[in-house]
């Protein structure tokens, strides 16, 4: 089915398998909102103001007061996100490589990177903009299509290996 949309099928995410390739990006979406954390902090309260030698202590003792409250909420969520998406990226990379130890479809582990990365991509950007609860359960949806992803993997694999000779 995936194969016969215009796209997807010029682009070969068929027949090539791509999967390996998001580990990289997925580093690339665990930084992207710890970047903006420290451009922000940098540029609005200072380059003095985070320490690169302790960046952790950096957070703690910035001061609320000198970045408006709003962006200080965006700040801290950014470096939230930074790490939810580094606590889930080994479990991401785990599920890639077996699916790719049991020889899956190139369509199944195209797709379910796809759909990781999307996912985070809405993640991140979730996680930073939502100020209200009631819109956090929309971040928490996000966060499950992507372990989502990862169970479709880590299952398929285990399917495929388990009839393994070995």
């Amino acid at each position: 089915m995936l194969s016969k949309v215009p796209l997807v099928a010029n682009v070969g995410l068929t027949q090539h398998n791509y999967s390996l390739y998001a580990l990289p990006v997925g580093y690339i979406l665990a930084m992207a909102p710890f970047w903006f954390a420290v451009v922000n902090i940098r540029t609005k309260v200072g380059w003095e103001a985070f320490d690169t030698a302790n960046p952790r202590q950096s957070y703690k003792k910035l001061d609320a007061a000198k970045i408006e409250p709003r962006l200080y909420g965006r700040i801290t969520r950014a470096l939230a996100a930074s790490d939810n998406t580094f606590t889930n990226i080994g479990y991401f990379a785990a599920s890639v490589v077996a699916g790719n130890l049991a020889h899956l479809s190139a369509r199944t582990l195209n797709t379910c990177a796809a759909v990781w990365i999307v996912s985070r991509i809405a993640y991140n950007y979730a996680y930073i903009v939502t100020e209200q609860t009631k819109f956090g359960r929309i971040r928490s949806f996000i966060f499950t299509v992507s372990v989502g992803a990862c169970f479709t993997l880590i299952v398929k694999a285990a399917n495929k290996l388990s009839s393994a000779p070995w």
